[in-house]
């Protein structure tokens, strides 16, 4: 829901969001969706922002560091996979960034362990 309502937050969804959704969502969970699915999750109408907000604000205590940081740096290629970056989806980014309450660790992709 998140990544879907991200691509739809400049209202104005590419293909290649819609793509790139995909194949994060495939990566992550092994299922398929169809773009049908992305673009309904993604209309603005079926909830409202805060509601999103609200509701990462829920999830985000029981995310584990390595949740939050897939889902921020999800957020960061669904931006990035057309031609530019507007404001309302830095905007958008950063209010889930917030909710999340991720750490600025978490935001640069930074982890204990060993490099990879």
């Amino acid at each position: 829901m998140t990544l879907a309502r991200a691509a739809d937050v400049d209202i104005n969804i590419q293909n290649i969001e819609v793509e790139r959704i995909q194949q994060i969502l495939k990566h992550h969970t092994g299922e398929k969706f169809s773009a049908k699915d992305i673009r309904m999750a993604a209309r603005a109408e079926l909830y409202a922002e805060a509601t999103l907000r609200k509701y990462l604000l829920a999830v985000g205590k029981k995310l584990r560091s390595k949740d939050r940081r897939d889902i921020v740096h999800a957020l960061t290629e669904v931006f990035r996979s057309d031609s530019e970056v507007s404001v309302l989806e830095i905007d958008f980014f950063n209010g889930v960034v917030r909710a999340l309450r991720a750490t600025p660790a978490e935001i640069a992709g930074l982890a204990s362990g060993d490099v990879k």
